[in-house]
Parts: structure tokens; sequence; C-alpha cells
């Protein structure tokens, strides 16, 4: 089956480049970082994965704690969360999301949903969501 959009082929001709890079090389995932950081630039080019520092001083951050049992941080759980956040215009929006909770996570560590925190009229831009996971 032929796939007409034109970036989804680039996606798949890059993944079957690598994919027999990966089979010339049966002793290691990768030969060298630089194929490493090329198989990485890769994703985050093509499903806009982009590592972001955020500012913890941020006043349009938005901090929130999730409690979950210590069953469900061994397995992992999505957690419905609700929240103010304020909008472009500036009004306030009770927002509901579902937040997937990975297997493993420990207690302290934070999930970052990006931009979907308050709006920065200066910057124009949404602040974040810092979800900081306690364990019961």
């Amino acid at each position: 089956m032929e796939i007409k959009d034109e970036k989804i082929n680039q996606i798949l001709e890059k993944s079957k480049k690598y994919r027999e890079q990966l089979a010339s090389t049966k002793n290691s995932f990768m030969n060298s970082e630089k194929e490493f950081a090329d198989f990485e630039k890769v994703f985050e080019e093509n499903f806009n994965i982009v590592k972001k520092d955020v500012d913890l001083n941020d006043k349009n951050n938005i901090f929130l704690k999730c409690k979950i049992s210590e069953q469900e941080a061994l397995n992992g759980c999505t957690k419905e969360i609700k929240y103010k956040q304020i909008c472009e215009d500036g009004k306030k929006e009770n927002n509901i999301i579902n937040v997937k909770i990975p297997k493993g996570i420990q207690k302290g560590q934070s999930i970052i949903l990006y931009n979907n925190g308050n709006y920065v009229t200066e910057k124009n831009q949404m602040g974040n969501v810092i979800i900081k996971i306690e364990i019961k």
C-alpha cells in the first residue's frame, strides 16, 4: 500500500535505512554515538519530540500533585487530574486531563505537560503543567 503523504514516506524511508544499519551490526545497538545522535534526531524532527528545560520559577507554570498507590507506581496507570488554567482571554477555565503514569515511576518524580499551563501574554505562549508524584 502506497502512502501519499510525503512527510510520512520520508519518515518510513529514514527508518528503513536505520533498520538496515541495525541489521548489519549484530553485536551492538548502535556503532557509535554519532549514529545514535542521528537516530535521535530523526525522531525529534519528525515527531516534534524536543527535550526542553523547564523554568521552575516561571509563574505561568502550574504545579500539581498526584497521589498514587505503590501498585499504580509499579504497574503504571492513568489518572484524571483537574486544575484551573488562565487562558488567552484572561479568564480561568476548569481543565480535566488524563495523565498516563509510566511503570516504575518513583516518589518525587514529576511529569511535565508542555504548553498546558497558564497563558503568558508577553511571550504569546502557554506555560507548563508540572505534576509531582506522591506514593501513598
